[in-house]
C-alpha cells in the first residue's frame, strides 16, 4: 500500500512537471513577396515556443523580440540543433533580444522564446512581439575586421547622455555595442539605477517598435516612449 502511494505521488510529480514545461512549436511563413513577418503572441510560466523557418547559407537572419516587462528572451539555433543539448548561435540573455545573424548552413533555423526563470516560476503570462526577416544581398560580403575591447566581445564601451523619463534631465549612462557589419549593431544602455535598454541598428539607422529618431550631424537623438538617448554615429560604424 505504501509502495502504491509513493508511486502515485511520483507519477503526479512527473505529470505536474510535464504540464509546467510545455513546448509549443510553430512554423513561420512569410507572405508572398515578403522578406519578413511580425508575430504577436503570449507565453505563460515555464512554457517555451519554438518558431522554425527555412533559410539558406549566406543569408542574414534578423530577429527582434520585445515585451513590456523585459522578461522574455530568445535563443536562435542552427539546423539540427536541440535546446538543452546544443549551443545556440545567439543567446538573448547574454547578447540581447535583437540580432542580425549571418547564416553558415542551409536548413530550418529555430527561434526559441521563453521567460526568465524568476518570472516563469510565478506562472506569469507575458505578451510579446517577435519580428523575423531574412535578407540576402549583404550576406555575401566578408564581414569587416573590427577591433574589440580587450577581454570582451564588445567593439566599444563608454558613456552616452540618457534620460529615463520626460521630466528627468539628461544624465550619463554606460553603454556597450556589438557591431555586426553593414550598419547592423546592438547598443546596450545601462541605467544608473538599474536595468538596461537594447537599441538595434540596421543599415546604420536605429530601428524598433515605438522608436523615434533624428540625426544631427554625427549624433543620433533617439526617443523610446519617455526614454531619451544620444548615440554618436561612430559607436555604430567604428569610425
Amino acid at each position: 500500500m505504501r509502495r502504491l502511494a509513493c508511486l502515485s505521488a511520483a507519477l503526479g510529480l512527473l505529470a505536474a512537471t510535464a504540464a509546467a514545461e510545455t513546448v509549443h512549436r510553430e512554423r513561420v511563413h512569410f507572405e508572398r513577396g515578403a522578406t519578413g513577418t511580425t508575430i504577436r503572441d503570449r507565453i505563460a510560466g515555464d512554457d517555451s515556443i519554438e518558431y522554425t523557418l527555412g533559410a539558406q547559407a549566406g543569408q542574414v537572419l534578423h530577429v527582434a523580440l520585445e515585451d513590456r516587462r523585459n522578461s522574455v528572451y530568445l535563443n536562435v539555433f542552427a539546423p539540427g540543433a536541440v535546446p538543452g543539448r546544443d549551443a545556440a548561435v545567439h543567446r538573448g540573455e547574454a547578447e540581447g533580444n535583437t540580432a542580425a545573424i549571418r547564416l553558415t548552413a542551409t536548413g530550418d533555423y529555430m527561434i526559441q522564446v521563453f521567460q526568465v526563470r524568476a518570472v516563469a516560476r510565478r506562472g506569469t503570462r507575458s505578451d510579446f512581439t517577435l519580428r523575423v526577416s531574412i535578407t540576402g544581398g549583404e550576406a555575401h560580403a566578408a564581414p569587416p575586421q573590427d577591433a574589440r575591447v580587450a577581454g570582451t566581445r564588445f567593439h566599444a564601451t563608454g558613456t552616452i547622455p540618457c534620460a529615463r523619463s520626460a521630466a528627468q534631465p539628461m544624465a550619463q549612462c554606460r553603454f556597450r555595442v556589438v557591431r555586426r557589419g553593414s550598419g547592423a549593431a546592438e547598443v546596450t544602455v545601462f541605467w544608473p539605477d538599474g536595468g538596461s535598454r537594447v537599441i538595434a541598428f540596421a543599415g546604420g539607422r536605429p530601428t524598433g517598435a515605438g522608436l523615434a529618431a533624428r540625426k544631427d550631424d554625427d549624433l543620433f537623438r533617439i526617443a523610446i516612449g519617455a526614454e531619451r538617448f544620444e548615440i554618436p554615429e561612430a559607436a555604430i560604424t567604428g569610425g
